[in-house]
């Protein structure tokens, strides 16, 4: 297993337009029992997919028991990801994984505020 620091699967996204930087970028790695997925950058409908996939992976992934969904470097979620968020949560709780979001803050933050889910994802 990697470290929980070293990604063991990172994917950008460009969101079809040439940037010198990407819009989002999801990493994803697993220590023993514990898994981390870091969401960066801007994530929106165009990549709820590839969001969806990153987290349900973590969520799948054989032998862990918590996964941390860190949002701290993230500047703005829409309201199809924070579903996906809730999606994941749900499907840990299902598996018996704990699963909680951290270190989010603005834009991101007010759109789970807004929609009642911030106590929600952020408690494990």
């Amino acid at each position: 297993m990697q470290p929980i620091d070293e990604p063991t699967e990172s994917r950008d996204g460009y969101g079809g337009e040439s940037r010198a930087a990407p819009a989002h970028r999801l990493d994803r790695s697993v220590r023993g029992p514990a898994a981390r997925v870091v969401l960066s950058g801007e994530i929106d409908c165009d990549c709820a997919g590839v969001v969806e996939e990153t987290l349900m992976a973590a969520v799948e992934e054989r032998g862990v028991r918590s996964v941390v969904v860190d949002l701290s470097d993230l500047r703005f979620m829409d309201v199809r990801c924070a579903g996906v968020l809730l999606g994941a949560r749900r499907r840990a709780d299902q598996r018996g994984v704990a699963m909680n979001v951290a270190y989010v803050s603005g834009i991101p933050r007010r759109v789970l505020e807004i929609l009642g889910l911030y106590d929600e994802l952020l408690s494990s």
